[in-house]
């Protein structure tokens, strides 16, 4: 684990214990605690059941036997997830978090949540997933270590399985979209660090001809891509819907 990854684990452990349903779904009005955990977990209802409706209406195919939340947080999709699929596994580098989720989702038998603290997920056998989603995190990841998770969720896909995860492409049209375009990067993540300190959540992007390329090279394709309301927003960003290349 290099100094990088275990600052960026160590910064959702702290959050993990001191804010995390903010840290998960940051709303200001929310924070400080203030999450209402039946209104938090109904976010995550509305947001998987709108997402099985979308899958079977576009992949009717895909089984139910597994899933996979990466980046689970507390739990908030695993939960719902728990509805859909035979077996749910959440996945999170913070040992808060995991710990959370464990506590709150024990009333959920075919839920599992595994604490990953490594730039894989050698943990979860290859072929072994039908249904692989992350929404929300692999923007709060150093690029070099969503790259790789990118990849391992082709990896992990069953033969007719599919992956549904969030990325950000590029600087939206905002005017902070437009500065952090034209300001040198150093700058913009000094004046971040001595605003908001080390500990602190950051924002990545991946450019999506760049997530092709790594769905491409670890043996899947992007079947659908969808822009998520770009129009005006800081960031530009996409939901990437991937199956294996066997499966096409």
């Amino acid at each position: 684990m290099d100094a990088q990854f275990d600052q960026d684990r160590r910064t959702w452990d702290h959050l993990g214990e001191s804010d995390p349903l903010w840290a998960i779904l940051t709303d200001p009005q929310e924070r400080g605690n203030r999450w209402d955990q039946e209104t938090f977990l109904a976010t995550g209802r509305r947001e998987i059941d709108d997402l099985v409706r979308l899958v079977a209406e576009r992949f009717p195919g895909m089984p139910r036997s597994c899933a996979l939340d990466f980046g689970c947080g507390v739990g908030r999709l695993s939960r719902a997830l728990a509805a859909h699929f035979d077996h749910v596994i959440g996945v999170d580098v913070a040992a808060s978090m995991i710990r959370r989720a464990q506590e709150l989702n024990a009333d959920r038998r075919n839920c599992e949540f595994i604490l990953n603290e490594r730039d894989d997920l050698s943990r979860v056998a290859s072929g072994s997933v039908d249904f692989v989603y992350s929404n929300l995190v692999l923007q709060h990841i150093e690029r070099p270590y969503a790259e790789r998770y990118i990849s391992e969720f082709v990896r992990v896909l069953s033969p007719r399985g599919l992956a549904v995860f969030q990325a950000l492409d590029r600087p939206g049209g905002s005017v902070t979209g437009y500065l952090t375009r034209v300001i040198p990067g150093f700058l913009v993540e000094a004046y971040r660090r001595l605003r908001y300190g080390e500990e602190r959540i950051k924002m990545h992007a991946i450019p999506a001809e760049r997530v092709h390329a790594l769905v491409r090279v670890a043996g899947g394709r992007v079947a659908q891509q969808d822009a998520l309301g770009n129009e005006g927003r800081r960031w530009k960003s996409n939901l990437y819907f991937v199956v294996r290349t066997e499966a096409g």
